[in-house]
Order: C-alpha cells, then sequence, then structure tokens
C-alpha cells in the first residue's frame, strides 16, 4: 500500500476521483488490518459519507451516514461527531428537493427520516470552541434550506473565524444562491467573487465548476464559454441546454434558474430554433429544421 502525505479530503476537494478511490481504499485495507483510533474511524466515516455524495451516489451516501450514527451517536462526543453530521445533512439538503421535485417518495422518505435523526443527535451537542461552533451553524443553515441569506452569511463568518477556505468557500456560494433566489443580485455576486478566487486559490475544481454555473443563473459576467459560442446561445439558454442534457425536469430548471415553471418550458421550446438561427445546424444547412429538443417533466 503506498503512502500520501495528504489524506482523501483534499483529493476529493479538487475533483481528483481516481486519486480518492485510491486514499480510500488503502484506509480501508489498514482499517481491516489494525485497530483504527476513534478520531480515525470517524474520519473514515465522515469520508465515505462526502466521498458517496460527490459521486453522485446518494443511496451509498445515506447509507454512510446511518451506519456513522449508528456507531457514533451513542458516544456523544463533538469532535467525533460534527464533522459527519455536518457531512450527512448536505447530502440530505441537496436530494431532499430532488427527490420531492421528481416525486420519489421512497427516497424522500428516507431522507426525512435521516435528517431527523441528524437534528436530533446535533440538539445536544456540545461545540468546545471554533471549529466545531462554525459546523454547528453550517449544520444548522443546511438544515434550514438553502434560501436563508442570514444563517448562510452566519456560517461565512463563523468559517472565516476557523481559518478553514474551503468550507468558507462553500458558504459564500449558498449565501450567494439565497441572495439570487431573493432577488439581490448585486449580493450574490459579491459573494460569487470571492468564493470564486478562493476556490480558484485551493484548486479546488468541482466547487470552482459549482460557483461558475450559479454564476451564469445570476446573469454575472462569466467570459466567453466557447461551447455557448459554438452553438450561438445566449448564456441563460446555453446554462438551460446543460441542464436538459443533464435530465433536469422543466421543474427542476425553474428552481436552479429562479424562473417560474412556465418561462423554463419556454426556454426549452425555443433554444433549437434560436441556435439554427444564430448558427445553422451542420447536418441539413440553413433550410433544415433543427434536432427536437422536447420538453421533459
Amino acid at each position: 500500500m503506498r503512502s500520501s502525505r495528504r489524506g482523501p479530503g483534499i483529493a476529493l476537494g479538487r475533483g481528483e476521483h481516481e486519486e480518492t478511490r485510491r486514499l480510500m481504499a488503502d484506509l480501508r485495507t489498514l482499517a481491516t488490518g489494525i485497530r483504527l483510533t476513534r478520531w480515525g474511524a470517524a474520519a473514515l466515516a465522515q469520508n465515505m459519507i462526502a466521498w458517496g455524495h460527490a459521486e453522485g451516489d446518494m443511496d451509498g451516501a445515506l447509507d454512510a451516514t446511518e451506519e456513522a450514527l449508528d456507531r457514533f451517536a451513542p458516544m456523544t462526543t463533538p469532535w467525533y461527531l460534527w464533522p459527519i453530521l455536518l457531512a450527512g445533512m448536505r447530502v440530505c439538503a441537496d436530494v431532499e428537493p430532488r427527490a420531492a421535485a421528481r416525486g420519489r417518495g421512497g427516497r424522500r422518505e428516507r431522507v426525512s427520516a435521516v435528517r431527523e435523526r441528524l437534528l436530533e443527535v446535533a440538539g445536544p451537542l456540545a461545540t468546545p470552541g471554533r471549529f466545531y461552533r462554525a459546523r454547528r451553524v453550517a449544520f444548522e443553515a443546511e438544515a434550514a434550506g438553502r434560501h436563508d441569506v442570514a444563517m448562510w452569511d452566519a456560517a461565512v463568518t463563523t468559517w472565516e473565524e476557523a481559518g478553514e477556505p474551503h468550507h468558507l468557500a462553500y458558504a459564500l456560494l449558498r449565501a450567494a444562491e439565497a441572495s439570487g433566489r431573493a432577488g439581490d443580485r448585486e449580493a450574490a455576486g459579491a459573494r460569487l467573487r470571492r468564493a470564486g478566487e478562493l476556490a480558484a486559490s485551493l484548486r479546488a475544481a468541482p466547487l470552482l465548476e459549482e460557483i461558475e454555473r450559479m454564476a451564469r443563473r445570476v446573469r454575472m459576467p462569466v467570459g466567453t464559454d466557447a461551447e455557448q459560442e459554438r452553438f450561438g446561445l445566449t448564456p441563460r439558454e446555453f446554462e438551460v441546454l446543460r441542464l436538459v442534457a443533464a435530465g433536469r425536469s422543466n421543474r427542476e430548471l425553474a428552481q436552479e434558474l429562479f424562473i417560474s415553471v412556465k418561462t423554463a418550458s419556454v426556454h426549452v421550446s425555443n433554444i433549437p430554433g434560436q441556435a439554427r438561427r444564430r448558427h445553422p445546424w451542420r447536418g441539413g444547412g440553413p433550410g433544415a429544421p433543427p434536432p427536437p429538443l422536447r420538453p421533459i417533466g
């Protein structure tokens, strides 16, 4: 087994998924050969949740959250539990609205049950110091949803005090999202610019990509996208196209872009014709109809 000077958290934050898989495999192999300290076992549990989340394996991330709670919740020890609780609540905050939008009642019920268990464990848990205080405030912001500007700004403040730039950039992104939902583009833009600078300095590629997507949603200048230019679409139209290609329904488009479902449907219906007028499709020339792009959901 190769040694590494860094843990899987750094590789995961930089989007180095192959390296993360290798490090996680090494840790699991190590855990079967020796008895990990409680701290080491808790760190592994938190990384398992975050890894499943980043890989898009939401059921796996929920499984890892429940397993971690089974093992560590009875200890009521903040230094083991707060990283696990925050990682688990982030999974729930991502999965629950998607499950609701897609009508997946079974998954929604499961997420709700995990969420309630996380809240129950977190309620009486101590926060001894800035490290744990920051995690409680961020946990509460995730639990409240992604629309409360004040709670996310509080998370920004506590991550600054704790000196944790990756978490700070993430909190700035969520604060920008909440500001965008409230219609305050200027505030959203200021938070996004700072988040982007932090993410770029950390080489946190996945977080930086999410920041850039949000910048397009609130129509901040983000430079010329080569693909966008090739298809001849506006930034808004291209963002709709990206989301449709990712399998989003019209309702999910509306939620992510802060627009009505009707407006989302109009964008989806209009994109092919607009693209053909601005840049004729190579397949059939100016007179040929564009490929169909059917609204979904």
